[in-house]
């Protein structure tokens, strides 16, 4: 999914320089050009259009937020993750009676994929998205912070783009009402 986003971002810049470098050439040849001069009196709109989607292309490539491109991606990655552990911590309340076992994020993960006394598999993750002492990462590699106070009310966290826990761009998810 990343890829084909970065692919389409990379013709897109493509194709916006061409267009670009073909309006200068053009508004150059105009000094030049008797015909070309007439035909931008004429077309006056279509050239100040042209250039305002020229700068605001330039600006969509070259303006992008601190973490880069992907960033919006990541996130909904991220989110898309910890609702996953949300409902797997829900559906283990419901199937056991009881909040999985264990206080950090390696147990609770290894709970919810099966090592449980019936081996339900409540969380299916891939591989990339545990790192080798198998906590369940974000987006960004860092490990989410899990905490079962409430199996009702799980709290997920991740810390964000940033990789810095208590950042502004820390990704919270929380069932709890208040």
């Amino acid at each position: 999914m990343a890829t084909l986003a970065f692919i389409l971002l990379f013709c897109a810049m493509i194709a916006l320089l061409i267009a670009t470098a073909l309006f200068f050439i053009r508004l150059i040849m105009a000094c030049f050009s008797a015909e070309v001069r007439g035909s931008i009196r004429r077309n006056k709109l279509a050239y100040f259009i042209w250039m305002i989607a020229a700068l605001f292309g330039l600006y969509a490539i070259f303006a992008t937020d601190s973490h880069g491109v992907l960033s919006g991606e990541k996130k909904a990655k991220t989110f898309n993750l910890m609702e996953q552990v949300q409902t797997a911590i829900l559906n283990y309340q419901l199937e056991y009676d009881a909040p999985p076992p264990g206080k950090t994020n390696a147990e609770l993960i290894r709970a919810l994929s099966g090592d449980n006394p019936r081996n339900i598999e409540f969380l299916n993750l891939k591989p990339d998205e545990i790192d080798p002492q198998g906590n369940l990462l974000d987006a960004w590699g860092t490990p989410f912070l899990i905490k079962v106070i409430d199996p009702k009310h799980p709290l997920i966290q991740s810390a964000g783009p940033d990789k810095q826990w208590d950042s502004s761009d820390d990704l919270h998810l929380s069932s709890d009402p208040s």
